[in-house]
């Protein structure tokens, strides 16, 4: 009976274990036939995203509106980009260093470990499909959103999602194992896929400005939507440019040179003004 037992229990395992590779191998092959469809709708999407800002709005009460990052003098700020995405590292590192490291394949942080990452460099890893294929894609769109909301256009974006990346990689991750060649690549092109469909979504979604369409944009953007409600407890407005209305400003004229000639008795006098209007 007990050999009955024992050979119907290494009858299931080899059972699941054939299933387990079957998935594996059809996931392995949906992500590498999958990745070429990302860089395609990535060129397509900066391609069309960098063809002008977004044209301006009508408020409810009939007042020409828009983003304000779609105002014609905006200047992006790094500063909440940068301070938001190294809080986020923080927290996920401390989160990532107390959890089991058979999960992480973490092997304990050290000094040596940071200098193999310099001196060795990159490497190819083997971890789980749901770290290299889906957490780091979604860490990746997070960083391309927020410089994406604060003003920056896609390509800028994409850089400081890659740039964030390389700062986890060898400035925080690296501490616990050498930086993964795959991740360096994946995070920031499938995180600006991510994040400009994000970016859009949320935008269409706070036009429509229902009670339904609020809740779908805080759903898109969790992290952001509940630090605004933190700020909206304080009285303080801290919805980003990209996701903030303000009253568009009528066209006016800006003065780019002005000169006066007059006599040293000061008997006649001529001035010139030359300005431009848009």
């Amino acid at each position: 009976m007990q050999k009955g037992k024992r050979g119907r229990s290494n009858l299931e395992v080899s059972a699941i274990g054939l299933c387990g590779n079957t998935l594996w191998s059809w996931s392995s092959a949906l992500v590498r036939n999958c990745l070429p469809i990302f860089f395609f709708v990535a060129s397509v999407l900066l391609s069309e995203s960098a063809r002008g800002g977004e044209p301006d709005h009508s408020s409810a009460d009939g007042n020409e509106s828009r983003w304000q990052s779609d105002e014609p003098r905006f200047r992006p700020d790094f500063s909440y980009p940068v301070s938001y995405t190294l809080a986020l590292q923080g927290a996920s590192i401390a989160f990532l260093g107390s959890i089991d490291k058979d999960i992480t394949g973490f092997t304990g942080r050290s000094t040596r470990n940071f200098e193999d990452a310099f001196t060795k460099g990159t490497r190819s890893d083997n971890d789980e499909w749901y770290w290299n294929y889906l957490a780091h894609p979604m860490a990746g769109s997070e960083m391309y959103l927020r410089a994406r909301a604060a003003g920056f256009n896609p390509v800028g974006s994409l850089l400081f999602a890659a740039a964030g990346s390389t700062i986890w990689e060898f400035g925080i991750e690296s501490w616990y194992q050498r930086p993964s060649s795959q991740d360096l690549i994946i995070t920031p092109l499938a995180g600006a896929v991510i994040g400009e469909v994000r970016f859009r979504v949320k935008r269409a979604l706070l036009e429509t400005d229902t009670r339904f369409s609020r809740s779908l944009a805080v759903a898109i953007d969790p992290l952001q939507s509940f630090s605004e409600i933190i700020g909206d407890a304080f009285g303080q407005d801290w919805r980003e440019p990209a996701f903030r209305k303000v009253p568009a400003r009528a066209n006016q004229s800006y003065p780019i040179f002005t000169t006066d000639i007059g006599s040293d008795k000061g008997k006649l006098s001529f001035g010139f003004q030359c300005r431009i209007t848009f």
